[in-house]
């Protein structure tokens, strides 16, 4: 549906009472919509439950570990929603949850069958999210109203869309992170500290350089990479330098 909109982008910014009336965009013949939705803004949450189900749909909850969590010994393998599905007649409207991480970007959870579930429920090989977790920017998503829905969309989303194919996200190995560090300890050492100072200052303005100008790159290995991000972020930082990519948003 993104790719629809982007024709008419300007137009819904500018002044959406021009376009025809009626559902223009929703209502197109596809067999999944997607949506996003932040965790942290979803009130009413057992409200929307209920509501689909008076209208005729059946839904399914897709529940997994929570990794900001991973490393706390109490609460490590704590699992919370990361995918519903809602489904009626031969239409499935996918909701994917997203939740802010420390690092100023959001996060989902690859979308996971458990023992016993429906694997006919859904067209599953057909979902855009859910192969796998993923990582986007959490800026540059405009208001806007969409066949009379208010809705956070991509400020550019033909760039959104090109982006979602980089969007993976590889989560660190914790226990194994732990182990390293217990072997090789930080250099506190005010030389140290300088120079990891330094180097992500350096690596800061090398990843808004490049994104600037539209090129894609990524840190595979080498001092910058073990010394100066902390290991448990070393991946993120990997992933999301690569991409610059939002999602579109319930509101």
């Amino acid at each position: 549906m993104l790719g629809l909109l982007s024709k008419d982008i300007e137009q819904l910014r500018s002044s959406p009472d021009s376009l025809l009336p009626g559902c223009q965009y929703f209502c197109k013949a596809r067999d999944v919509t997607t949506f996003g939705l932040l965790d942290k803004i979803w009130e009413h949450k057992g409200s929307i439950f209920r509501a689909a189900e008076k209208l005729g749909f059946q839904w399914q909850k897709y529940e997994g570990r929570d990794p900001r969590l991973e490393g706390m010994d109490d609460l490590s393998g704590t699992e919370i929603p990361l995918h519903y599905l809602f489904k009626m007649a031969a239409h499935t409207i996918h909701l994917v949850v997203f939740y802010e991480r420390s690092g100023n970007y959001l996060w989902h959870g690859p979308l996971r069958l458990k023992r016993n579930m429906d694997r006919k429920f859904a067209p599953f090989r057909k979902l855009q999210f859910g192969r796998y977790a993923g990582a986007y920017s959490s800026s540059d998503l405009v208001h806007m109203t969409v066949d009379g829905l208010k809705l956070k969309i991509p400020r550019d989303p033909l760039q959104f869309l090109s982006a979602v194919s980089h969007s993976r996200f590889l989560e660190c190995r914790y226990k194994e992170a732990r182990s390293f560090f217990k072997l090789y300890p930080e250099d506190t050492s005010l030389e140290g500290i300088e120079f990891r100072k330094k180097a992500k200052a350096l690596l800061h303005l090398a990843a808004s350089t490049l994104h600037s100008l539209g090129v894609t790159f990524w840190i595979s290995s080498g001092t910058c990479l073990g010394n100066t991000i902390p290991l448990p972020t070393v991946l993120y930082k990997s992933v999301r330098i690569i991409i610059s990519s939002y999602f579109i948003f319930s509101f």
